[in-house]
């Protein structure tokens, strides 16, 4: 008898399997097919009716009149598009207004190839690919479909977001080239399941690249350069973590913003630390910190910046164009609060302007989107980004290595 209901709860655990397995296969399958020109067309007056509810000022880089004019013409003539044409106007609209918080996000359902890029000074290079494809780790980007890259770039610009950084829509560009139904859109690629880059191989030349789309909801294997995961790299536990590295060095990685209760903790632990140590330095990477809640760097702030002040403890922070929202704010924070010099790149976001992800479902298409909401002014002076102290380029060779420039040059400082 026991061995029989032992049999039975495996043969039910193993219907579950399959009955769960064949939900997600479903489930997939209905998300593929969501988009539909129908649909979004029939989302237009639902999204407008968002942005001009929502938004503090949505004409302050765009006008009102260009605004309307926009949303007419795609209902006028939206019935003629393909549901990815239908999309970049969509796109094309939101980031006429400006902010970077307010946006429609094709990653939700839209699929993309099994390939990452990265743009470094003047070029995008293949960051990250499958293994099989892994020589083309360090190439150039340079055609999509025999569409040059130069005219890839301006296309693609004009979907991303008008008002923040360069930074930014480079960093958005480098992830666009990689969704199927953007370049099927902007008409730069020729089919929606498959594309061909044409990249620089480091070593072999000008060579193509031919592949098929991921399948939906399926995050593909991709190998990086770098054998070991460099500090900036490491989203350990939580995404915050710190410890002692040389020089005298406390390197903390900030690159989330987990729960209070768990910031708290870190924080008081750092402060125990800068507390029991004499004659260190705090270096905080914001580098791959793309925002979440600003107030817990400000809580940070007062956990730690007492024992800065009696320890006299230099602190140093890192941004590049990846550092976006919460952490653009404190980013800001840290230099007017703890007299942190910044190193690295300008980040994502600015300091000053319309913030906030109020998300929202188009009732359509159910494609997720935001809408900014609160205007706010991180530093006096509203410049392209914070701005560092020094700047430090981050380029593909330190990438493809895994050193790190900044710790280079806090490590150089230490040597005078």
């Amino acid at each position: 008898m026991i061995i029989s209901k032992i049999k039975f709860k495996e043969e039910m655990k193993q219907l579950a399997i399959v009955l769960l397995l064949a939900f997600w296969t479903t489930s997939c399958a209905q998300k593929e097919e969501v988009v539909t020109n129908q649909g979004l067309l029939e989302d237009l007056d639902y999204l407008k009716e968002k942005i001009l509810k929502t938004h503090p000022n949505p004409f302050y880089l765009t006008t009102e009149e260009d605004f309307n004019t926009k949303f007419q013409y795609l209902k006028e003539n939206g019935d003629s598009f393909t549901p990815e044409k239908t999309f970049v106007k969509v796109l094309e609209i939101m980031c006429s207004i400006g902010d970077g918080h307010t946006d429609i996000w094709p990653r939700t359902y839209y699929s993309s190839y099994p390939i990452r890029f990265h743009w470094f000074q003047e070029d995008i290079y293949v960051s990250s690919i499958e293994k099989e494809n892994e020589e083309f780790l360090g190439s150039k980007l340079l055609a999509i479909d025999e569409t040059p890259i130069k005219e890839v770039t301006e296309k693609v610009f004009k979907i991303t977001s008008q008002h923040e950084t360069i930074g930014l829509s480079e960093r958005t560009t480098s992830r666009y080239v990689t969704i199927a139904q953007l370049m099927y859109g902007l008409e730069i690629s020729k089919s929606k399941k498959k594309i061909t880059y044409t990249l620089q191989t480091p070593t072999s030349g000008v060579q193509e690249l031919s592949l098929e789309i991921s399948p939906p909801n399926v995050k593909p294997e991709l190998v990086t350069p770098f054998e070991k995961d460099p500090y900036y790299y490491d989203n350990r536990g939580s995404g915050l973590w710190f410890e002692e590295i040389e020089n005298d060095l406390i390197y903390f990685h900030f690159s989330s913003y987990p729960k209070n209760s768990e910031f708290g903790k870190i924080g008081k632990e750092l402060n125990s630390l800068l507390k029991a140590t004499k004659g260190k330095k705090l270096f905080i990477d914001l580098r791959r910190n793309r925002g979440g809640d600003y107030t817990k760097g400000q809580k940070l702030i007062k956990i730690i910046e007492k024992t800065i002040s009696d320890q006299e403890v230099p602190v140093y922070v890192a941004t590049s164009s990846t550092t976006y929202s919460a952490a653009v704010a404190n980013a800001a924070h840290f230099r007017q609060r703890l007299n942190a010099t910044l190193l690295g790149e300008p980040t994502g976001g600015r300091p000053v302007g319309y913030q906030e992800t109020n998300i929202f479902y188009l009732p359509n298409t159910n494609l997720r989107g935001s809408v900014s909401s609160i205007y706010y002014e991180f530093q006096k002076e509203d410049t392209p980004g914070v701005l560092p102290d020094v700047t430090i380029p981050f380029t593909w060779k330190h990438y493809a290595t895994g050193s790190d420039p900044v710790l280079d040059h806090l490590n150089t400082l230490e040597s005078k």
